[in-house]
């Protein structure tokens, strides 16, 4: 499968917010744009670089405790979780992939990879400076893989930085997936059970309100037969079970890709197994062992 680079045009876009959009907004805009903006296929020739920044983002205490609580963190810590600091993207990725000038329909987006660098730990009372945009973008036959940069600082000093890979299918009639070999499992060191209110607990606690993620009937019209947890949600309560029994060092790295959905309610088991400074994870079915993330964490 041949993959092929989109050059990103100049002069880049730059988008300034002053407060993130609802998801409300982000969704309605999304169904209005897929009208005629569709998956898989540009809409434009010339596909400009693009970047949103939100500046002097105050400390949200009652949605920290609730990403704690969601997501089996110590309450006790001041530190704020890695994935926490991911959240403050939601709305300004939105806001990029519901811009006139984003090159692919916004419906369908399917986030693949997810990849952060926390350089040393940010308290929670930091007012923190953050910006998003294209990185890099390339087709092949599966359809547009978007690679998004994500950036936080505090002050001038970059604390943390993370990609965030989206993938827009293209539809293909007679296009079969081919069957990858999963390899054996991890040790499985801990099972969640994961209730069918998880999603809208978790868009509580990260403002990612995706209507998939919250009911039966939103998910189905979405093409669900449940709904599914969130991706960010399956790593975070995996990263908070393995730093309960192992400690990192900053800065640190984490990289995961996403698998199948977890459709809720779910028995979920976590696997991993240490390598050196290294820690290999897995979340799988406790069921079936059907793989829905995998990934890697290490002291850098």
């Amino acid at each position: 499968m041949e993959t092929e680079n989109v050059e990103l045009a100049t002069p880049e876009i730059a988008i300034a917010l002053s407060n993130a959009p609802s998801m409300g907004q982000v969704f309605s805009k999304a169904l209005l744009l897929s009208l005629s903006k569709r998956q898989g296929r540009l809409t434009d020739k010339e596909v400009h670089g693009m970047r949103v920044s939100m500046d002097r983002i105050p400390p949200e205490p009652e949605r920290i405790k609730a990403f704690r609580r969601v997501c089996h963190e110590p309450r006790d810590q001041t530190v704020l979780p890695g994935i926490y600091l991911e959240t403050l993207f939601v709305g300004m990725l939105g806001k990029l992939i519901t811009s006139p000038f984003f090159p692919i329909s916004p419906m369908g987006l399917i986030h693949t990879r997810q990849s952060l660098v926390q350089h040393r730990p940010v308290n929670e009372t930091e007012i923190l400076d953050a910006q998003c945009g294209l990185k890099r973008m390339t087709k092949d036959d599966r359809g547009i893989t978007l690679e998004c940069f994500l950036e936080v600082r505090s002050g001038n000093e970059l604390v943390w930085e993370g990609v965030a890979t989206f993938l827009s299918r293209r539809r293909t009639k007679g296009s079969g997936k081919k069957k990858k070999q999963t390899p054996p499992p991890l040790p499985v060191k801990e099972i969640f059970n994961l209730a069918e209110d998880t999603g809208r607990a978790y868009a509580r606690a990260s403002n990612d309100y995706n209507p998939h993620h919250l009911y039966g009937f939103s998910a189905r019209l979405l093409g669900f037969r449940s709904p599914i947890a969130h991706g960010m949600y399956t790593l975070a309560r995996s990263l908070a079970a393995i730093r309960s029994k192992i400690t990192f060092e900053f800065p640190m790295i984490v990289e995961a890709g996403f698998k199948l959905p977890v459709y809720l309610p779910a028995r979920v088991a976590l696997g991993y197994e240490t390598f050196g400074n290294t820690v290999s994870f897995e979340l799988r079915d406790a069921t079936s062992g059907l793989p829905h993330v995998a990934g890697r964490i290490k002291s850098l």
